[in-house]
């Protein structure tokens, strides 16, 4: 890790199975963009000369003591472990399908960048006014840019005092009190910074111009593969394809129930003849 760096990528990778995530979308980022320097922050010991995507003149790896429970206080305050002027915050479950150099531009006229969402979290938690949290517009947390501006340290500021004021699971709750009361200058991202599709294939030709594919739940069979050869390289934790079977298990379950058993069906057959 050679002295000051001007952009990379920043993960927040608590517990075996995000750890493996966090692996896997950088070793997809290393292949994309050559150039770009990533920090891995985690609870979870491994050597990261074992990865041959791994440049240690560059990269980062930063283990915390912390339990998982706290890997949002840790994403919340991400400009404190950022070793990096400029970064993206890119989420573990995602891979990256395309340039994202670009990023570096945008924080030289911007403090901050985010991605808006058409749908508001499910939530009632008063926030700005008395009101729900809503009945505001509502941005994605997967993927965004900062820099390490006086703006871009009152809205961390404001979204960590508010993550812990809400004591909420989900991090978007503060995240809309925090745009809304940052003196932070602000761009929004388009969805080529955080492409979901239905299928979340693996392949790059199926995910049209997306910068950075972000697959949630929609764990398929061949990101399921590649994980669990992440995790075959963590011996810190000796049951890791364990928690991470269980985790995926959990994972599809979320998925089907949210869309259904029938939809459910098709997604896995289209994932079969589909990688």
């Amino acid at each position: 890790m050679n002295g000051k760096q001007d952009y990379g990528a920043l993960y927040v990778a608590f517990g075996v199975s995000y750890l493996a995530m966090a692996l896997l979308s950088a070793s997809t980022l290393r292949k994309t963009n050559p150039g770009i320097p990533f920090c891995i922050v985690s609870n979870v010991d491994f050597n990261p000369a074992d990865f041959d995507f791994w440049d240690k003149a560059k990269d980062h790896f930063i283990k915390l003591s912390l339990e998982t429970k706290e890997n949002r206080c840790v994403k919340t305050s991400a400009i404190d472990y950022s070793p990096f002027d400029k970064t993206v915050y890119i989420d573990c479950d995602t891979f990256i399908n395309g340039d994202l150099s670009d990023g570096a531009l945008l924080l030289d006229y911007f403090d901050i960048a985010f991605r808006g969402d058409t749908e508001p979290p499910k939530c009632d938690v008063p926030v700005i006014g008395g009101y729900p949290v809503r009945q505001f517009p509502h941005w994605n947390s997967g993927i965004f840019l900062f820099n390490k501006s006086i703006g871009s340290r009152d809205f961390f500021k404001k979204w960590q005092e508010g993550f812990r004021k809400y004591d909420v699971e989900f991090d978007q709750v503060s995240l809309v009190e925090a745009l809304f009361t940052t003196s932070a200058r602000m761009i929004s991202l388009d969805g080529r910074w955080n492409f979901m599709s239905f299928y979340s294939y693996r392949s790059k030709e199926y995910n049209q111009n997306a910068k950075v594919v972000h697959y949630t739940s929609r764990i398929s069979f061949a990101i399921e593969k590649e994980l669990l050869d992440m995790c075959k390289m963590i011996p810190s934790v000796p049951d890791a394809k364990k928690q991470l079977n269980e985790f995926i298990a959990m994972k599809r379950h979320h998925r089907k129930v949210k869309i259904g058993t029938y939809q459910y069906i098709k997604l896995k057959i289209k994932w079969l003849l589909y990688p």
